[in-house]
């Protein structure tokens, strides 16, 4: 048992790795779309007033502009979704903290020593499972707000191909 214990501990930390690996993608799609938004809108606020373009074409550019825009938002909805903390109530785990905050030290002591080998693998698995829900929820988050970001930045260079 204290095998099966030591490998769902290790699936464990495994799992928490993978969801900080998530979290930093996340993070780091949320920084390059808030640049692109900053980028389209210096660029937008540019074509309107020094553009020698005719009506038709910055009307089209301006278009283009505003769907590289609600992509852009899009992703970054998504990206915040991926990183947002997921909370569940009522819990009784003696790895979730939010059961071990509402105990003294010494009565989660207790009732760490007091839980026996089968208790602990079958908490530790349900945390396993647990935790693998969230990177799946997680990396599908961060895949559309990649396709989004990508579809954004392929309109943006149409744009600027377009303009130029």
């Amino acid at each position: 048992m204290k095998d099966k214990i030591e490998i769902q501990k290790s699936n464990y930390e495994w799992l928490l790795n993978s969801i900080n690996n998530a979290d930093a993608k996340a993070g780091f799609l949320i920084t390059v779309v808030l640049a692109l938004i900053g980028f389209t809108i210096t660029q937008m606020d540019r074509e309107l007033y020094y553009s020698n373009n005719s009506e038709c074409l910055e009307i089209y550019l301006i278009l283009m502009i505003i769907a590289v825009l609600v992509f852009s938002v899009i992703s970054l909805s998504f990206a915040v979704a991926a990183v947002w903390p997921k909370f569940t109530e009522g819990s009784k785990s003696i790895f979730y903290y939010n059961a071990i905050h509402s105990l003294d030290k010494e009565d989660y002591t207790e009732w760490v020593s007091k839980t026996d080998d089968n208790a602990l693998f079958e908490d530790i698995s349900g945390q396993v499972w647990y935790l693998s829900r969230i990177i799946k929820n997680k990396y599908k988050y961060i895949r559309i707000g990649m396709l989004f970001f990508g579809l954004s930045l392929i309109i943006l260079i149409l744009t600027y191909l377009i303009g130029a």
